[in-house]
């Protein structure tokens, strides 16, 4: 069972100033933290906020990071390629900042995680849950009570009211919220739901991310008493081909075999794995010595795709 707090700890490509935080250096810019964390991370060069977050760094008498072209990265900074990880990104600030309760769907390998992660990076205040095949409801509520730190003893009740006590105020988003629907009844999807739904109402943020299928669930339960709380969502897309293709370019840098074949690379993507398929093609293609054709060969496909 999966229950993470995510920490703060992405390396930066601009480091932070010696003894100033993020919240601090978001303060002093009039930017949100998210804005500012990517400005660090090397994603938002040549914008207004990357020139106010370089100045307040100058000004607070740190060193600027070389530049882009003047520094040479070993490996390529890989962050948010598509249209649809940028909605889904806005959705989770738009999320923490309504205090809402929020459904984000979208394929296999669009990223979802990958923007989970780096939101979380963001904001370490979040907590993240990943749901389980075949978790039970007694199951979820133990999660629960290790998430909010609460006691494991007790019947089902009992550990709800803690939970729903040391929920309050929190960021909770769960991924592969589409097991709690995936080959249930209508019956056992709304337990799982109010459950979220107690917790909205207690105060506590909650973000559900999954599967498309975790959308037509919840619409299946017909219990419009729970989804009515639910109100924000977003179905992100799959990436086009050409931001796929650009994606793999990111992943290969200095290696033009590899870029004259990004088109046919993306398409194979679009149909057996989206990101998800380049991150593991560029990682065994780092074995191969560039043989995208051998590196191809290794990835799992249906027979005769």
């Amino acid at each position: 069972m999966s229950v993470t707090q995510f920490k703060a700890g992405t390396p930066y490509k601009y480091p932070l100033p010696e003894g100033v935080s993020l919240a601090q250096l978001a303060a002093l810019t009039n930017l949100n933290k998210s804005t500012v964390s990517r400005v660090l991370r090397g994603e938002s060069e040549g914008t207004d906020g990357y020139a106010k977050v370089m100045a307040a760094i100058e000004s607070l008498g740190a060193p600027r990071a070389a530049t882009a072209v003047e520094a040479v990265a070993e490996t390529p900074v890989i962050q948010r390629y598509s249209r649809g990880q940028l909605l889904f990104q806005a959705m989770l600030e738009a999320t923490a900042e309504d205090r809402e309760f929020t459904v984000l769907v979208g394929p296999s390998g669009a990223g979802k995680t990958h923007c989970v992660r780096l939101f979380a990076e963001d904001n370490p205040d979040t907590l993240v849950m990943q749901a389980q095949q075949r978790m039970s409801v007694g199951d979820l509520l133990n999660a629960l009570c290790k998430l909010f730190d609460c006691p494991l003893t007790g019947t089902n009740y009992q550990r709800l009211d803690r939970v729903l006590v040391a929920c309050q105020g929190r960021f909770l988003i769960v991924d592969e919220a589409d097991l709690f629907v995936y080959d249930r009844t209508n019956g056992q999807i709304i337990r799982f739901l109010d459950i979220f739904r107690q917790l909205h109402d207690r105060g506590c943020t909650v973000v559900l991310v999954g599967l498309p299928l975790l959308f037509d669930g919840i619409v299946r339960s017909g219990e419009t008493y729970v989804y009515r709380r639910i109100g924000y969502f977003r179905k992100i897309g799959a990436p086009t081909l050409d931001e796929l293709a650009d994606f793999w370019r990111a992943l290969t840098p200095g290696q033009p075999d590899a870029h004259a074949k990004a088109g046919l690379v993306a398409h194979q993507a679009q149909r057996f794995g989206l990101y998800g398929y380049l991150q593991k093609l560029a990682g065994r293609l780092k074995k191969l010595d560039g043989d995208v054709e051998a590196a191809v060969s290794f990835l799992f496909r249906p027979e005769g795709a």
